[in-house]
């Protein structure tokens, strides 16, 4: 199903096992920080097992947005709409007591209706980061890879329909 929040790709990921034991055997100075998150920088080739992600990342011209978030345990994130990409396919590496969530915040009302993303492994997802969304994450350390995409989610979703994607 297709939402205005996140859809999940058909396809299941054979890099995922590779690019957490490469994440996990990295040296600290091999991560950068910025908002507050542990970044690691990935480049095309560790996809070579996803060649459909291979396609993906060329065809948005991605190369220099592939990259695994380390988060440590038990934190939330504010509420957000990102600033500098439309939209990210991500898949949680490790860390899946944690969850996303996406809403409609209007400030007149006390409560707001969520919509909840559990990430399953080595499932990739699109979701739509102009949305307000948030990240619980619970007793885990959290590493997710993430592929920043310029742009929107509407364009990525009619790609991925169209690749038979999802």
């Amino acid at each position: 199903m297709i939402s205005n929040f996140f859809v999940t790709l058909s396809l299941n990921s054979k890099s995922s096992e590779h690019i957490l034991s490469k994440v996990k055997a990295s040296s600290p100075d091999q991560w950068t920080t910025m908002l507050d998150q542990s970044i690691y920088k990935l480049t095309i080739n560790d996809f070579n097992d996803d060649p459909d992600i291979v396609e993906f990342i060329t065809r948005f011209g991605a190369n220099e947005r592939l990259s695994v978030f380390r988060y440590v345990d038990n934190i939330c994130f504010q509420w957000h709409k990102d600033r500098i990409r439309s939209s990210a396919l991500n898949m949680v590496l490790e860390g899946f007591d944690s969850f996303c969530a996406f809403g409609i915040l209007d400030k007149g009302n006390t409560f707001s209706k969520i919509t909840r993303l559990e990430h399953k492994p080595n499932k990739y997802y699109l979701m739509n980061v102009k949305e307000y969304h948030t990240v619980f994450n619970f007793s885990n350390e959290r590493y997710i890879l993430s592929i920043g995409l310029e742009q929107p989610y509407e364009e990525v979703t009619a790609y991925l329909k169209e690749k038979n994607l999802i």
